[in-house]
């Protein structure tokens, strides 16, 4: 009965809300433990982190389904996830005023 009742509930605004409620509640821990261990935590939006070349900053739209990252100006060729990996971590560090490098998003 209920996994009936959390199946339906899955699609609903309350989930969103569950679940929006739960990454901050994850964040909160991470800004805590960053704290205590004298460290910085950085947050990212990773919108379009995987469509953007790490490595030139060119927009290269492609479906979910293209896994590979190919940048029409560079000719820069990598895993789509990793691509994006490089890019949401050179948002963050300059986020931190560690690298002075700003994708335009």
């Amino acid at each position: 009965m209920m996994g009936h009742v959390l199946k339906k509930m899955a699609g609903t605004h309350f989930a969103k809300n569950i679940a929006d409620a739960s990454w901050n509640q994850f964040r909160q821990y991470l800004t805590y433990k960053a704290e205590e261990a004298g460290r910085k935590l950085g947050l990212v939006n990773p919108a379009y982190t995987s469509q953007i070349c790490s490595q030139c900053g060119h927009l290269e739209p492609k479906k979910l389904t293209d896994r590979m990252h190919k940048c029409s100006q560079c000719g820069y060729v990598a895993d789509r996830d990793f691509n994006a990996a490089q890019n949401i971590l050179a948002l963050g560090l300059d986020g931190l005023g560690v690298i002075p490098r700003s994708l335009r998003l």
